[in-house]
């Protein structure tokens, strides 16, 4: 479980687990190592730009939602782990 509520690792971890996806196979389907997944479930790191789509693309077919709403989604995660990582500091 992600140490902070908010934003992309627990949205995100929400999703695999409610999908029961595990953290190699979502990596798989990211074309990303499956230590970034890992980096971004324990709010280590943020996915890079471009990793985004793919990540979008591949929680649309985990869920079976639009792709733009995924997308739409996951920048508002993505903001709201900047804007709680600017509050800690």
């Amino acid at each position: 479980m992600p140490k902070n509520d908010i934003g992309l690792a627990a949205w995100l971890y929400d999703m695999l687990q409610a999908h029961k996806i595990r953290q190699s196979k979502f990596a798989d389907m990211c074309n990303v190592h499956r230590s970034a997944v890992h980096h971004w479930l324990n709010n280590k790191r943020l996915p890079q730009r471009h990793t985004l789509s793919a990540i979008a693309d591949a929680l649309a077919t985990i869920t079976g939602e639009h792709t733009d709403d995924i997308k739409a989604e996951l920048l508002w995660q993505v903001q709201m782990s900047i804007e709680s990582k600017e509050t800690e500091q």
